[in-house]
């Protein structure tokens, strides 16, 4: 088999979670994000592909904010990770649990090892907190906290934008009757 002499340009490349461009924000159902429940920690698999409209959803509730972003360590290592907003998401029941154990039966086993070996860490996040959620807070890796505040400016933004829509809309609706 011969191999081609050329690489695909980016806009024909499958965009998964893995290959997105760094300061890239998208938004992706809370059941693609996965919950380690021993550690109350969440995860991306990095081969899922992008939804169509991932870059601007047509709604946030249930939807979870995600930028990849590069940061220097106190070494000065370039560090890749990844930041959510999870402002919009009800409970943490909305989350896809990773098995704690190994599984028993063999293809499950395959399923739970290969999972493992493409999970990427969510290295910070925002969330509403307390029973009212009312309040908000930061979690994870304080050295992506600043990481944070673009995606949380953008999704206020896009929240915003989808406020004035709807406005719009039920005006419309108001005038029609």
């Amino acid at each position: 088999m011969r191999t081609p002499t050329y690489t695909l340009p980016r806009a024909l490349q499958q965009r998964t979670i893995g290959n997105v461009e760094t300061g890239e924000i998208f938004y992706l159902p809370s059941h693609c994000v996965y919950l380690q429940e021993k550690t109350q920690t969440l995860w991306l698999d990095d081969r899922d592909q992008l939804p169509k409209h991932a870059a601007k959803p047509t709604k946030l509730l249930g939807q979870v904010g995600i930028l990849c972003d590069i940061i220097a360590n106190d070494h000065g290592n370039i560090l890749r990770g990844y930041v959510a907003d999870c402002r919009f998401v009800k409970d943490g029941n909305e989350f896809d649990a990773i098995p704690e154990e190994l599984p028993v039966d063999d293809d499950e086993v395959r399923y739970f090892l290969d999972l493992q070996s493409h999970l990427i860490p969510i290295d910070a996040l925002i969330a509403k907190n307390g029973i009212a959620r009312t309040s908000t807070t930061m979690l994870g890796d304080k050295r992506f906290f600043a990481s944070l505040t673009p995606l949380i400016k953008h999704t206020n933004k896009l929240r915003k934008s989808m406020d004035k829509k709807y406005r719009k809309e039920l005006a419309h609706l108001a005038r029609k009757a």
